[in-house]
């Protein structure tokens, strides 16, 4: 028998989102799917930030139209590749860190109210220091002049 207290839950369908800004992030997970309705192959990430231990799903979908995310994902996560001959491992991701440009989208749910969602714009390199403390993961505004988004 399961027990469980539900006296506190939010029915609301609300949840915390990131501001709009510059994030860094740690890959958590990887799922390989294929869309119901394009038949593209995709992998949802999720992405944990690095702070608030928020999370982000994102798609990194394999259609002609996306490969250029593809690509920038992949030098975001400092993934080797062929350029020629791509082959995805995407449990290789995980535990790579990323710099992500995010933003809140809104959406209607299939109950049609509106929510909203934070959503990645872009995704860009970490630089690797050694001996980095942790205070320099924080939320990265301080450094958007030095991000080309």
């Amino acid at each position: 028998m399961i027990t469980v207290n539900l006296k506190n839950v939010d029915m609301s369908g609300k949840f915390e989102l990131l501001e709009k800004g510059n994030y860094l992030f740690q890959i958590t997970n990887t799922e390989e799917k294929t869309s119901k309705i394009s038949g593209n192959h995709y992998v949802l990430v999720t992405l944990t930030e690095d702070q608030s231990g928020l999370q982000v799903k994102d798609n990194i979908v394999f259609s002609p139209n996306s490969l250029w995310r593809v690509k920038s994902f992949l030098c975001a996560a400092n993934q080797p590749y062929d350029e020629d001959n791509l082959q995805v491992n995407h449990t290789d991701w995980r535990g790579e860190r990323v710099y992500c440009k995010v933003d809140i989208e809104e959406y209607k749910g299939t109950d049609g109210n509106q929510y909203k969602k934070n959503k990645i714009l872009f995704y860009n390199k970490v630089e690797i220091t050694t001996g980095a403390p942790k205070a320099e993961a924080k939320k990265a505004d301080a450094i958007d002049d030095d991000v080309p988004f």
